[in-house]
């Protein structure tokens, strides 16, 4: 009962979130439009709302009003980069001129009919604007592409992406330069993976992150754990291994005494003919000991760490990384078994990878 009374006091105030009002205040008339839409959808045909209908009529035309004001302001500007900003108002205009097609007839009981500014020749305009706007994103991706830079390739394979997904599939060659920007805007970094000499084992410490390096968040970077994987690398990662101690197993047990009772047989009185007329339950007192059986391990590792732009010769990370996994496990029954040795290592490994991938999603940023 209480859950349909906190849904009932929040649904007025969600509904005034999303009426017409709520985006006429906000100056959001194109949203208005819409919201008025949803309103008249559920009145009969011809027996629409007059204020519901005036309301919309005036969304309606201040849409029309404001969009018509912006494409005079960037008629003005003349710049060929407008073009997308262009196509974008038409293809509002469109919407809500065929939202009009979609909602006919638009009249009240009384006869109230609403009218409306519209755009007589908004499907030519807009396939022009279309045209003009995809010529624009595809002339300057090609000059993006030309620099043959990364942080340039990255932002024209933006563009040949907005191409193919709002105006054209297959714009003349887009998709092949589409390709080539993923190509060129690629960053590669290479990881090389060191350890201090008087440590042993850090060739299996090491050994999982030379196969598969550490996952970045960042689509545009490129690990590499093979020096002759390219001629040249956009930065170097280094990380060398400072120290690495595993502990040995500790294995213990506590004892713990408890005592209970517990029902031993029944107490019984009989009648003289040997029939029972009471039983009454009987306890004795059980000492109990229960053992625990503990089994703990502990390892440690730390990494100097150094990332370097190898195109500026900036130190973007230099910093020391310490990692520790701890075992700890009991049972009742036996005593539990730690992981060995190299599983310890194992363990310390993978916190490492964590770590230096975490920090290389914080600080290596590429856009």
């Amino acid at each position: 009962m209480k859950r349909h009374i906190f849904l009932l006091l929040i649904l007025p105030a969600l509904s005034a979130c999303f009426s017409p009002q709520h985006y006429m205040d906000k100056g959001d008339y194109h949203s208005a439009v819409k919201a008025y839409g949803l309103v008249l959808a559920d009145q009969p045909t011809n027996r629409k709302k007059k204020s519901d209908l005036e309301g919309l009529e005036r969304a309606f035309n201040l849409a029309q009003q404001k969009d018509a004001a912006e494409l005079v302001s960037l008629a003005a500007q003349n710049q060929e980069a407008n073009w997308p900003r262009v196509n974008a108002i038409h293809r509002n205009i469109q919407e809500r001129q065929n939202k009009l097609e979609q909602w006919q007839p638009l009249k009240s009981r009384k006869g109230f009919t609403p009218k409306f500014q519209l755009v007589s020749d908004i499907n030519s305009l807009e396939s022009d604007s279309r045209l003009a706007a995809a010529g624009y994103l595809y002339t300057r991706a090609q000059e993006l592409l030309a620099t043959g830079q990364p942080s340039p390739s990255r932002e024209a394979h933006q563009l040949l992406s907005d191409l193919k997904k709002h105006y054209y599939p297959d714009w003349e060659n887009s998709n092949s330069l589409l390709d080539s920007a993923r190509t060129m805007g690629m960053e590669h970094l290479l990881f090389v993976a060191e350890t201090r000499n008087d440590i042993s084992d850090g060739g299996d410490f090491w050994s999982d992150m030379l196969r598969q390096p550490p996952k970045m968040k960042n689509e545009w970077i490129v690990i590499h754990t093979d020096t002759t994987a390219r001629n040249t690398f956009d930065y170097l990662l280094t990380c060398r291994l400072e120290s690495l101690m595993v502990g040995s197993e500790n294995q213990y047990n506590t004892t713990m005494t408890e005592t209970q009772q517990v029902e031993d047989g029944y107490e019984e009185i009989r009648d003289t003919s040997g029939k029972v007329i009471s039983r009454t339950a009987k306890f004795r007192t059980e000492t109990i000991v229960k053992t625990t059986h503990f089994s703990e391990r502990e390892a440690t590792a730390s990494v100097f760490m150094e990332l370097k732009d190898m195109r500026t010769g900036s130190l973007l990370i230099s910093e020391s990384i310490q990692t520790t996994h701890r075992y700890q496990e009991s049972s009742e029954i036996m005593t539990p078994s730690a992981p060995t040795y190299w599983g310890m290592i194992g363990h310390l490994s993978t916190n490492m990878e964590w770590e230096i991938q975490r920090r290389l999603n914080k600080d290596l940023l590429v856009k």
